[in-house]
This record gives C-alpha cells, sequence and structure tokens, in this order.
C-alpha cells in the first residue's frame, strides 16, 4: 500500500447524534492515507498566511555578553549592546543572545522566530507562550511596549530571526479559518470514504484514524503506537491468522494518542484497530529476533524531510534490522503536533521496532520549561525518561539527552548525570560485549565550519572512554555522515554522526579541527551487524549505495 503522511489531527469533538446500531463498518484504506493531492491541500490549510502582520525587525539592540545559563535569568544591563536589524544570526553555541527594543502597538500576539528558543518579556515582566512560536501580547495604552527576548542558542548558529505583531482579531479570525477548515476537511474525507448514501449526520459513528501503526520496545515488552481521532476507546483485535483475530486488547486513548503493550512475541501475528464503526486494515508484524548475529539500523535528523526519510525507512527495511536507533531531531518543530503524526506515519512503514532519542529540535516551542511534551505523547513510553537504557543480544545502550537543560550538557551532580555514572557501572554494562551510547549531540564533529562537536559531551565522555570501556557513540545534529576512530589506551572507540535521515544537509565546507576520518554530505542511514566479538558498520546512501564500513573486533 502507498501509504504517505497524515499531517492533521482533529481539533474538534463531533456534535452529531449518537451512532445508531445499523450502521456498517467500513475499513480504512488507501482513500484516506494514500491521496497526495488531498494531503498537499491539507497541508497548505495548516499553514494558512496570518493576514495583517506588522513586522518589527528595525531598531533591535542585542547583547552576546552574557554567559549565564537556566531558564529563570535576571535581565542584564544593555549598557553594551550594539544596534541590529532581524534577521539576525550569530556563532555562539550554548549561549543566551539577548534582544531589546520599544514598540507602540495595541493587543494581540507576538510571533517570534528564533534559533533554538526564545523568552519574552515585556516591560520586563515575563510573558509566557500560547503555543509554538506565538506569546500574548496586552499593551500599555498609548505608550511604547519595552520587548526583551532572550533566544536560547544550542549549537553552532543561532539567533533572532523575526517579530512581528498581530492584531487581536487578526489572530482570533485566523484561528477560527483553522478550525473551519479543519472541520471541512474531516468532512470531506469521511463523505470520500464512507458510503455515499450515509448523511452527515452519521458521522460521528465513524472516527478517522490518522496514522498507520508503529512498534517499540522496552523490558520484554513490545508497545503498538497509532494516533486517532481522540476517542476515548480503540479495540485491537490479533491473531495468528489473518483470517482469524482470536483475541482482543481494549486501548484507551489521550487527545488521540494511543499505545498499548504486547508481550513478547516470536510468532508473526496479525492485528486491527477498531474504533467505532471504522476499522483499519489488517496489519502484520514479527520482531527480528536476536540470533547469533543481528542487524540494528542507524538515523538521525529526519526534522521534517518526510519524503527522504520515507524513502530511507523503505531501505532499512530490506536489512531485516532487529531494531532501529533514532539519535534525535525526530521533528523540525518539537510543539507542533502535526510534525509528529508526520514522525508517526513514516516510522509505521517499517518492519522493525524503534528507539526514538530525542534532539534539540523535539524541544522547539518547549523553552519555558524545557519540557518536550509532544515527544513524551508520541515518542517515549510509559514512565520513561527522556534518557533511557536497554539490552538487546551481547550490546547494552545508553540514550543520553544533553537537551533537557540551557546550556546544553549533562553536568555532575544533575539526576541524569548520576544515573549515567550509575549504568556505565551496572552489570548489564560490564558483562557485555558490545557498549553503546546515543544521543543527539555528537562530542567530535566537522561538519559545520565553526562547529567542533559538543564540548559538554566530550568533557562528560573522554575520562570514562577506556575506564569503561565504551565501543561506539551514535549521534546527529550535523546533517551529514562522519566516522571517527579514536584509541584510548587500550579502547578504541567508534563515533558514528548519521545525522543525514531527512532535513536539509550541511552547507560546504568543513572545520579546521577535530579531523574525521570521513564526512560525506548525503542523506544516508547506517546498519550495523553484530556477530559475538565483531561488529560491521556499514553507511549506505538514499540510492542504496555503500558509502562507507568499518569494522571493530575484540580479541
Amino acid at each position: 500500500m502507498n501509504r504517505l503522511v497524515v499531517t492533521f489531527v482533529i481539533l474538534f469533538v463531533w456534535g452529531c447524534s449518537s451512532p445508531q446500531t445499523h450502521l456498517p463498518i467500513l475499513t480504512y484504506s488507501d482513500v484516506l492515507l494514500g491521496d497526495l493531492k488531498a494531503n498537499a491541500r491539507l497541508d497548505s490549510l495548516m499553514h494558512l498566511p496570518v493576514m495583517a502582520g506588522v513586522d518589527v525587525n528595525q531598531d533591535w539592540q542585542v547583547l552576546t555578553s552574557d554567559m549565564v545559563g537556566g531558564l529563570n535569568p535576571t535581565i542584564p544591563s544593555f549598557d553594551s549592546a550594539v544596534p541590529i536589524t532581524l534577521p539576525h544570526r550569530i556563532l555562539l553555541p550554548n549561549s543566551p543572545i539577548w534582544y531589546r527594543t520599544s514598540v507602540q502597538f495595541d493587543n494581540g500576539v507576538l510571533h517570534i522566530r528564533a534559533d533554538d528558543g526564545a523568552q519574552l518579556w515585556l516591560n520586563g515582566q515575563r510573558v509566557h507562550r500560547l503555543t509554538g512560536e506565538y506569546f500574548p501580547i496586552h499593551a500599555t495604552s498609548n505608550q511604547p511596549t519595552e520587548i526583551t527576548i532572550r533566544v536560547l542558542n544550542n549549537a553552532m548558529e543561532g539567533g533572532l530571526r523575526s517579530v512581528q505583531w498581530i492584531a487581536q482579531k487578526d489572530w482570533s479570525d485566523y484561528q477560527s479559518t483553522q478550525q473551519k477548515h479543519y472541520d471541512q476537511w474531516i468532512i470531506e474525507r469521511k463523505l470520500s470514504l464512507i458510503h455515499p448514501d450515509l448523511k452527515q449526520a452519521d458521522l460521528s459513528a465513524y472516527p478517522a484514524i490518522l496514522t498507520d501503526p508503529y512498534w517499540q520496545s522496552a523490558n520484554d515488552s513490545l508497545y503498538l503506537r497509532w494516533q486517532s481521532e481522540g476517542i476515548e476507546q480503540a479495540t485491537v483485535r490479533f491473531g495468528k491468522d489473518s483470517l482469524d483475530l482470536n483475541q482482543n486488547k481494549t486501548v484507551s486513548g489521550v487527545l488521540g494518542n494511543f499505545l498499548t503493550a504486547f508481550q513478547s512475541f516470536e510468532n508473526k501475528i496479525y492485528y486491527q484497530i477498531q474504533q467505532g464503526k471504522t476499522q483499519s486494515q489488517i496489519y502484520s508484524f514479527q520482531k527480528q529476533m536476536v540470533k547469533d548475529t543481528f542487524q540494528l539500523a542507524l538515523w538521525g535528523d529526519s526534522q521534517g524531510g518526510w519524503a527522504t526519510f520515507s524513502k530511507l525507512i523503505s531501505r532499512m527495511n530490506e536489512h531485516e534490522p532487529t531494531f532501529g536507533l533514532g539519535a534525535g531531531d525526530l521533528v523540525d518543530q518539537g510543539s507542533d503536533r502535526f510534525a509528529y503524526l508526520q514522525f508517526v506515519e513514516a516510522l509505521s512503514q517499517s518492519t522493525f521496532v524503534h528507539y526514538p532519542v530525542p534532539g534539540n529540535h523535539d524541544y522547539d516551542g518547549y523553552y519555558d520549561d524545557l519540557n518536550p511534551k509532544n515527544y513524551f505523547e508520541f515518542a517515549a513510553l510509559p514512565h520513561q525518561k527522556q534518557y533511557f537504557s536497554w539490552t538487546e543480544g551481547n550490546c547494552v545502550f545508553i540514550a543520553l539527552d544533553p537537551d533537557e537543560r540551557f546550556p546544553v550538557g549533562i553536568p555532575e551532580g544533575s539526576a541524569q548525570y548520576d544515573w549515567f555514572i550509575e549504568q556505565i557501572h551496572s552489570s548489564a554494562w560490564v558483562s557485555a560485549e558490545w557498549r553503546w551510547i546515543v544521543l543527539h549531540h555528537p562530542p567530535y564533529s566537522q561538519g559545520w565550519p565553526g562547529y567542533h562537536g559538543e564540548v559538554s559531551i566530550l568533557e562528560l565522555l573522554e575520562p570514562l572512554f577506556e575506564s569503561t570501556r565504551i565501543d561506539l557513540v551514535v549521534a546527529g545534529h550535523s546533517h551529514d555522515y562522519e566516522r571517527l576512530i579514536r584509541q584510548f589506551g587500550a579502547q578504541k572507540t567508534a563515533f558514528l554522526v548519521v545525522g543525514g535521515g531527512g532535513g536539509g544537509l550541511e552547507p560546504s565546507g568543513l572545520s579546521d579541527w577535530p579531523v574525521m576520518d570521513t564526512v560525506i554530505k548525503k542523506h544516508h542511514y547506517g546498519i550495523a551487524t553484530v556477530q559475538d566479538k565483531s561488529l560491521i558498520f556499514r553507511a549506505y546512501d538514499l540510492e542504496n549505495q555503500l558509502m562507507d564500513s568499518l569494522t571493530l573486533t575484540h580479541q
């Protein structure tokens, strides 16, 4: 089935009459999930321009000397600030960049585009966002309002791209128009799916299943995840034969997020999702079991490049990996639920389970408290933090998340640091043959002029490479493929940057240091083959051509 990304969620609870018991149960198919023109139209509706906005790009001052971290700083003095005009970007990684101007305007909304995140003060008072990049404005009558913006730049270049004031009426009209398009879109899609004789009043009986499901794994359990219209319950019918789905699971959803656990199974299962009078197609799934030789897929920075990422997923399927690692920046805007719907639909095309690790873009829109809510809703498992560990065969993996604080890092004394130290001295880590660290920010990178990797991560790991025998460090962040092999005493460690999963590739040019063994600026994925004391890693491009390989061997 030619399944394409579904880019919508229903924000309207149908107020129609109760479902009638005589209505037939109908099955979703290509009509809903495979209509390219229809999905392109919806994508344009989701990004309706806000009319009558006023750019606030002149007469700004910028201050780059403040090195204070944290989320609740004191506004610094702007005595040493310099004048600038937006857009403004500067190579100042892991630093706050302050901006100030004064503007007279009425009540409304400020649209603040910043790299990576923004905090806002009006006349010295902190203002929290409405949603995403939009902040409420309550103006002082006939007086200029002092706007102070703190941009939290995580890595490489960052700064304030643009600020736009939107009148309150225009903002309200925009929201109403957007809601109207969503509602009309769902009605159209349901009527195209359901029998033409059914009346619009019957549509409440047929909730929309928004994505196909994908699988995750943890602690000897498999988890099935999908997105739907937001009704409270669904039923998963499953069995060992597509013609005999003789077992049922009732699943409760939260805001359209559906997640249910299965005990690990060796044989293929067939399953179908039913919600109200609608049901999915019949799917099948079989996890590749860990044997003497097994394979895992590596990718990072899918980051909005869904057509490319979907193609890479199909390439990974050909290798029949046991599982896949996603090294962060799963989406391009972490506060955008539509982006995560696209992410879920892309992963649903895979034949293997996934371990998605967050990156800095998965925090976009959540810089008030650095709590990536959509990541937890769409990618994390129950009771799982954004850093976690697991074992597969003779391998042990630790996934880290340095983006949970600002500036980026995992400082000594933090909860994540204490957890990490405990993990690398655990019996699982000590007894494993192969030891992996997975995170978004690489300790070494040469792919962006002026960027050398994340210093705080290098400082964290460098004393541990030999003493705790770290074999591989897998990261993304730089949108390219990079490899480096380094010897730390008796320990050989491989550093892999697999940031070519779909986001735009890095520009030409390299940093002068560190000098990586290989840098290739192509979209790609990786496959690691593990066999006892031998590990072979191969990187493939979008056309499935071998780009690079390495072999590690333990004595």
